[in-house]
């Protein structure tokens, strides 16, 4: 073999994490947009460490078991609910579950901290002089991280005086669910003053649907969101949203990964990562 050439003919299975996801109905991944820059985040902190990722989907609970015992090396599981999760059965196999809030000792767990970050939303909204404000996302009852983020903004405002909530549940936080909300969302909440967005891309289909009921942002209603994804700096205005550290929690997993198996146990699950609210143009201050 020529001097200087990659004496490394192949990558054994401990250089090989494979990332599973969920697939639709039409054997597509239809990734969630943060989840999208989360995976463009992972490949590359892998890469940098010698290190290759795999995208494997999977069309159901039942073939995710089937799917994990043929993974070599870590896996990483984006976008399957939290009782999917719960339900694999133990082994040996590592596995990194991204924004899960499943009970499993078998899993180690990376997402961002979404119960301060809805904290921070109300905080902002409240401090800002709404008192008539919206949620709108998932139901709680079937996601964990939107659960963690009503709670978190519940709770920030029960102190605070005259509150009036609402809630708008949606099927996921897609933009086009955002578009269609907007239009109505003057019908159905027709005194709300902000809404509280638990994703950028889920706002910024609200802020168009809200713009094409002739409502204005932030004239009219603020909007709020959460990620900070690059779209939220192309809406108009730039949308104000609570930022979570993609890039880190990508560095987290990564290091949980090369640590395999030795320190292992040194990883306190869950791994978090801060939120903090970015403040552009979308959310006025009302006068009181």
């Amino acid at each position: 073999m020529p001097k200087g050439t990659n004496e490394r003919t192949h990558e054994s299975a401990t250089d090989q994490v494979t990332l599973l996801v969920p697939v639709d109905e039409s054997a597509t991944i239809p990734l969630a947009a943060h989840h999208g820059v989360f995976l463009g985040a992972l490949e590359r902190e892998l890469r940098s460490r010698g290190q290759y990722l795999v995208l494997r989907g999977v069309a159901g609970p039942g073939e995710l078991a089937a799917q994990l015992k043929r993974v070599q090396g870590a896996a990483v599981l984006l976008g399957f609910r939290d009782d999917e999760l719960e339900a694999l059965p133990p082994g040996a196999k590592p596995l990194i579950a991204v924004d899960s809030y499943a009970e499993s000792s078998a899993l180690t767990i990376v997402r961002a901290d979404d119960f301060s970050g809805g904290g921070h939303a109300a905080t902002l909204l409240a401090t800002y002089g709404h008192r008539d404000m919206l949620l709108v996302g998932p139901s709680p009852g079937g996601s964990g991280v939107a659960s963690a983020r009503e709670r978190g903004f519940t709770q920030a405002i029960t102190t605070v005086p005259g509150v009036t909530l609402g809630r708008c549940v949606t099927t996921g936080t897609t933009y086009l669910e955002g578009v269609s909300l907007g239009r109505r969302l003057p019908a159905l909440h027709p005194g709300a003053t902000a809404v509280f967005a638990f994703a950028d891309t889920l706002a910024a289909g609200l802020m168009d649907g809200l713009a094409q009921a002739r409502i204005r942002v932030p004239d009219d209603i603020s909007v709020l969101g959460f990620d900070n994804i690059e779209p939220s700096t192309h809406t108009a205005p730039r949308l104000s949203t609570v930022a979570q550290d993609i890039q880190r929690k990508a560095t987290l997993a990564a290091d949980v990964i090369v640590s395999i198996p030795d320190e292992l146990a040194e990883h306190i699950s869950p791994l978090t990562v801060d939120t903090h609210v970015i403040d552009r143009g979308s959310v006025r201050a009302l006068r009181r």
